[in-house]
C-alpha cells in the first residue's frame, strides 16, 4: 500500500494504470476486511490520492461504496485526519450526500473532536476537517445543527470554549475563514435550541 501511494503520487499515467487494475477496489476491500488497524490507515491513504485524481471518472455506485465506507470506517477510528480529508473531498465536491440517518452519529464523532480538543492531543488538521465538515452539514441540513448544540448542552460544554481552543492551533489563520462560517451558522440559526443555547 505504502508502494502504491508513492505510484499514484509520481504521475498520472502510473495512477491511470492502477485504476486499470481495480486498484480502487482492492484498496476498499482492505478498508471493509482487514482486521489490521494499520492496513486499513493505509488503505484510506491510498483512497484519499486515487481519488484525489480521478474522482470524475468514478460513477454513482462507486462514490457511494467509498462514502460508506470511509463513514463506517470513520465511526471506529475516529482520530484519523486523512478520512476526514477523504469525507471532506467527496462531500465538498457534491461526489457523495449524506442522508440524515447516516449523518447524527457523525454529528456526535465530530462534536467530541472539538470537545476533546482542550483536553487530549487532537491534531490540527483533525479539527480543521471536523469544522469543514460540520459546515457542509449544517447547510444541508439544519437540523443537524441541532443534534450538535444538543450533544454541547449534554456535556456542558460552551461554543466559546471550543472557539477560544480552535484560534490557539498554529495553522489557525488557514483556516479562519471556515471557523467563522461556522460559528456565523451556529449564531444565526433560528432554530429554538440554537436560540436556547445562544442565550
Amino acid at each position: 500500500l505504502w508502494t502504491i501511494q508513492n505510484l499514484v503520487s509520481s504521475s498520472q499515467k502510473a495512477t491511470d494504470i492502477l485504476m486499470s487494475q481495480k486498484m480502487m477496489k482492492n484498496c476498499l476491500f482492505v478498508l471493509n476486511n482487514s482486521a489490521d488497524s494499520e492496513l486499513k490507515h493505509e488503505s484510506v491513504q491510498c483512497l484519499d490520492l486515487l481519488i484525489e485524481k480521478n474522482l470524475s471518472k468514478l460513477d454513482v455506485d462507486e462514490k457511494e461504496e467509498i462514502g460508506m465506507s470511509v463513514l463506517n470506517y470513520i465511526r471506529k477510528y475516529n482520530h484519523d485526519h486523512i478520512s476526514l480529508q477523504l469525507l471532506h473531498r467527496l462531500l465538498n465536491l457534491n461526489a457523495w450526500t449524506l442522508s440524515l440517518e447516516k449523518t447524527r452519529d457523525l454529528v456526535t464523532i465530530l462534536c467530541q473532536h472539538l470537545i476533546d480538543r482542550s483536553s487530549s492531543n487532537t491534531s490540527d488538521d483533525l479539527i480543521h476537517f471536523t469544522i469543514r465538515i460540520l459546515i457542509i452539514i449544517f447547510k444541508a441540513d439544519p437540523h443537524l445543527l441541532e443534534k450538535f448544540l444538543e450533544d454541547l448542552i449534554n456535556q456542558n460544554v460552551k461554543l466559546s470554549g471550543i472557539i477560544n481552543e480552535t484560534v490557539k492551533i498554529p495553522k489557525f489563520f488557514n483556516f479562519s475563514k471556515n471557523l467563522i462560517q461556522f460559528v456565523a451558522l451556529v449564531y444565526t440559526s433560528t432554530d429554538p435550541v440554537a436560540i436556547k443555547y445562544n442565550l
